[in-house]
């Protein structure tokens, strides 16, 4: 969906920023993360990543099996989506919590 287009793009910036610093990648911040809170922070993007593609996966499923609408094709596509939501809500938290705590 558009959430995980705009999800792409930024993941685009991120490779840019991690090209330029090759050794570290939060090199130029004043902050300093422990080798585990890189991986919760590259982790969780990874996770809204895999979260998005679940979506994908059901929404291009329930189409193949029929473009009629029925109750429970919305239902399963709507958990999907909120699916995503909620790790774009935990991705947030852990970045928030990470850089400012």
């Amino acid at each position: 969906g558009a959430v995980g287009r705009g999800f792409l793009h930024g993941l685009r910036g991120l490779l840019r920023r991690l090209a330029v610093y090759k050794e570290d990648p939060l090199q130029g911040s004043d902050c300093q993360f422990h080798p585990f809170e890189k991986v919760a922070l590259i982790g969780v993007l990874l996770l809204v990543l895999v979260i998005e593609t679940l979506n994908t996966a059901v929404e291009v499923a329930i189409d193949h099996i029929s473009y009629e609408r029925h109750p429970l094709a919305k239902q399963a596509k709507d958990l999907a989506s909120a699916a995503v939501l909620l790790t774009l809500i935990l991705a947030l938290l852990t970045w928030v919590v990470l850089l400012w705590f």
